[in-house]
């Protein structure tokens, strides 16, 4: 089934370099991902990834279990590690848990928009480089246009192929 999304945007905000924080914190972070899915429940993601929590608070490598459970196809070829990562660029139960953990330490299972996540922290660091943030920004910026343009081009191309018949007085 097809649908349309109407959307509209009330008001763009973009920071300038005097805007930005003075520093940032970053993280190195690893994870594994278990996607939730029609034969997998929350409830089971959180399962799987406390037993894989265990074997890593055994001993096991947290990169080669990455490498063997993650369902995030382009941080497990290199054993779950993400880089590093801006926090204001995470999402908000990622961002909340992070500061509290210390290096090397392994998250209890945290459900993110993405599905269920195991997170271990490699390094903590602060980001005083504006223009490196604002490189950041810029990107976003760049996503964001590039997705607005498809957006675009979709809605021209169903607005093409739709057959739309208004029926009735002249309603406002």
């Amino acid at each position: 089934p097809q649908g349309l999304y109407v959307v509209r945007l009330i008001e763009k905000k973009q920071k300038t370099i005097s805007q930005l924080p003075p520093d940032t914190q970053q993280y190195h972070i690893r994870h594994i991902l278990l996607k939730l899915d029609a034969l997998t429940t929350a409830s089971q993601a959180i399962e799987k990834l406390r037993q894989i929590r265990g074997q890593i608070l055994q001993g096991q490598s947290f990169a080669v279990l990455a490498e063997k459970y993650s369902q995030d196809s382009n941080s497990a070829v290199k054993g779950g590690d993400l880089g590093w990562i801006n926090i204001q660029d995470m999402p908000t139960v990622v961002a909340t848990v992070l500061p509290k953990m210390k290096i090397g330490e392994i998250s209890q299972p945290i459900q993110s928009g993405d599905g269920i996540e195991l997170f271990q922290l490699l390094e903590k660091r602060q980001n005083t480089d504006k223009q490196q943030l604002m490189m950041g920004q810029a990107k976003q910026v760049l996503l964001q246009q590039k997705t607005n343009e498809q957006m675009a081009a979709l809605l021209k191309q169903l607005r093409g192929s739709s057959y739309i018949k208004i029926e009735g007085g002249n309603e406002p």
